[in-house]
């Protein structure tokens, strides 16, 4: 009798063969981890994927939730069209990257510094650490309101201007000096969040590094830009986009120490957003002014990633 050898039965050959790289068995075999993360992406999907595809529609539509019907009522770009001609806009655009790029340089240099020399053993350095990141876990809210305390005319600040022969002023209610408040506030206030991200990058840099450069003669200048820096570049950048996120969409300061005035002088984007939204009713034109801040936002990023060159290596 003629026995046929199993491994070459065309019958027997890869029968019900299981795809372990397959979608349905990795679904399969990992069903309690999809029934752990279940609620969490059913509330992502719900409350962050489905209001931003919303607005973004809202956005080519003349929504008025006083008027539902106008929900379907389809305009193409005409929102965005009004953008660019409403001068409220253009001016809010105005305060909002004045605010960015006049705050991002002093917060970035004043966090590195502070970070220096905490780094280098100064007395006290926990008490030092906890006083400059005290204000990042205190509420913006309660900061601001602090802060119309001090800059009134009879508040600190004008005091102190005063004490040195200056006359005393609100500087919340004067168009030139409201934003630059606000602007000196916001420094102060982010300063010790980033001052804790470059020393933790610091103290991780190796010691042997710094031994080295002082054998072949280095000085502390040219540790400092041979040594320290390239090993700060990429938190720098994390900082820096970081920082342009937030700066670009300030909202909580001038709402809270000014409303957004005096006129339109700290009015910023976010603020007029939500004037249109929730004060003119006008859901579909606030929702294009917030795509237009989001793709601003985009470009901000791209370019700092461009120019600060995210991909190159620490000794490059």
């Amino acid at each position: 009798m003629e026995i046929k050898a199993l491994g070459h039965s065309p019958s027997l050959e890869r029968p019900g063969r299981i795809d372990h790289n397959s979608l349905w068995y990795r679904i399969r075999t990992n069903k309690a981890a999809y029934f752990f993360i279940a609620p969490w992406f059913i509330l992502f999907l719900a409350f962050t994927v489905y209001p931003v595809v919303f607005s973004g529609y809202l956005g080519f539509t003349s929504y008025n939730p006083l008027k539902p019907s106008t929900i379907n009522e389809f305009i193409g770009l005409q929102n965005y069209r009004n953008l660019f001609s409403d001068r409220d806009f253009l001016v809010s655009l105005r305060n909002t990257l004045v605010f960015t790029f006049g705050t991002i340089p002093f917060t970035t240099v004043f966090a590195l510094l502070l970070a220096l020399a905490l780094n280098k053993g100064v007395k006290f350095k926990t008490l030092f650490r906890v006083g400059f990141f005290l204000p990042t876990v205190t509420s913006l809210a309660v900061i601001s309101t602090l802060f119309v305390l001090l800059c009134n005319q009879y508040g600190l600040i004008s005091q102190i201007v005063q004490f040195f022969g200056g006359k005393p002023t609100n500087w919340l209610n004067n168009q030139h000096t409201a934003l630059l408040s606000i602007m000196g506030m916001s420094v102060w206030a982010a300063t010790g969040y980033y001052m804790l991200l470059y020393l933790s990058t610091l103290q991780s840099i190796p010691q042997e590094l710094y031994e080295a450069a002082t054998v072949d003669g280095a000085n502390g200048i040219q540790k400092f830009f041979n040594v320290t820096l390239p090993h700060l570049r990429h938190i720098t950048l994390y900082i820096i986009i970081l920082n342009t996120i937030n700066s670009l969409q300030v909202f909580t300061e001038p709402q809270i120490m000014t409303g957004g005035g005096p006129g339109y002088a700290t009015t910023t984007v976010v603020l007029y957003l939500y004037r249109r939204a929730f004060s003119s009713q006008m859901m579909g034109y606030a929702s294009a002014v917030g795509y237009t801040l989001f793709i601003l936002i985009l470009i901000f990023a791209l370019i700092q990633l461009k120019v600060l060159g995210f991909d190159r290596r620490i000794d490059e």
